[in-house]
């Protein structure tokens, strides 16, 4: 039952809630995007999760949005002692994301925002994963493929202030296009 109600998002923080909703709204209409520390001055990685899981809720709810896999951000040690952080940040990535590349490859900036490009390890699953994976063996029989990803995350710095960690994971990691 309450895996249920969670599932539904009945019960999070109503900051959770509202700030996924709000951002949602924002960002598909181009306006200025309130980070989570404006509503949560304090708030604790899980409060950004949680947060991260209320707005991927709002946007698939609005937009109808289909999540394509997820994806790792600050995944090097350094990079995770550098933002007082116990391992990588986790986000979803949207199948509407997907960019196959070709040899005359043109992409739009996204202005006001800064161009960012990342490589990354992609791993493409075999099939969809309904239950929790426990061990690297699980993890292994359902991988079917590893390769090479560019990522252009969106950066939201020209739309939003703050950008704290728990700011970035709330706001999925500025995941957009891959």
């Amino acid at each position: 039952w309450l895996d249920f109600l969670e599932s539904k998002g009945h019960l999070r923080p109503r900051n959770a809630k509202v700030y996924g909703h709000e951002f949602a709204l924002a960002l598909s209409q181009s306006d200025s995007l309130k980070p989570l520390s404006s509503y949560e001055p304090e708030a604790s990685l899980e409060m950004a999760y949680l947060a991260q899981r209320s707005l991927i809720d709002s946007w698939i709810q609005q937009t109808g949005a289909r999540i394509g896999g997820f994806k790792g951000a600050a995944a090097s040690q350094a990079a995770q002692e550098s933002n007082n952080l116990p391992g990588p940040m986790s986000a979803v990535l949207f199948r509407s994301g997907w960019i196959t590349a070709k040899p005359d490859l043109k992409l739009p900036r996204l202005d006001p925002d800064p161009c960012v490009v990342e490589t990354e390890i992609g791993y493409f699953f075999g099939a969809d994963v309904p239950y929790e994976i426990l061990n690297e063996e699980q993890l292994r029989s359902i991988v079917e493929w590893i390769a090479p990803v560019i990522e252009l995350p969106d950066s939201y710095s020209g739309r939003m202030q703050g950008k704290g960690v728990t700011d970035a994971i709330a706001s999925n990691v500025g995941s957009h296009r891959y």
